[in-house]
């Protein structure tokens, strides 16, 4: 399976063994792409709309996927259970949306949760949030994709 440069970006900062949610998932293409490599055993898809986890559906079935994806309709990580996932990906949404989802999920600042973020907008209200919320940038990525620069975020709350 395919990824745009954006989507493989975020794809290679996710490490072998994660249990993983992708919030916002749209198609669902990196989680396909997650369990087609065998980079993921389990995913966990949300999605806020019904429309786009039938066309996750659809699309694992194509690629062959017939375990480990779980679709949830959900807002943000409503439909999550803080036991259930140890990596968190949010991308392709502007950066207060990122910041309102992480606000509303304070269990991430319960474990070493590896988070990993991708705006599309507002990245300087997403950077002050994070650290107004505790969050500590652990890393920060551009890719350049179909004539735009994208950044990514590698993220934790974790307090040793």
């Amino acid at each position: 399976m395919h990824l745009s440069a954006r989507l493989a970006a975020v794809a290679s900062l996710i490490p072998p063994g994660s249990r993983l949610v992708d919030v916002g998932t749209d198609h669902a293409r990196l989680p396909v792409f997650l369990l087609a490599e065998g980079i993921c055993p389990f995913v966990i898809a949300t999605d806020i709309s019904p429309g786009p986890l039938e066309a996750a559906r659809r699309g694992a079935r194509r690629a062959g996927i017939t375990s480990g994806l779980d679709l949830r309709l959900g807002d943000g990580l409503e439909a999550v259970f803080s036991d259930e996932v140890d990596t968190v990906v949010i991308a392709g949404m502007g950066g207060e949306t990122i910041a309102g989802i992480l606000r509303r999920a304070p269990w991430l600042k319960s474990e070493p949760y590896r988070i990993i973020l991708q705006p599309q907008s507002k990245i300087p209200e997403l950077i002050d949030s994070l650290s107004e919320e505790g969050y500590c940038i652990l890393g920060q990525h551009t890719v350049e994709d179909a004539g735009r620069t994208y950044t990514i975020f590698e993220v934790t709350a974790w307090q040793a």
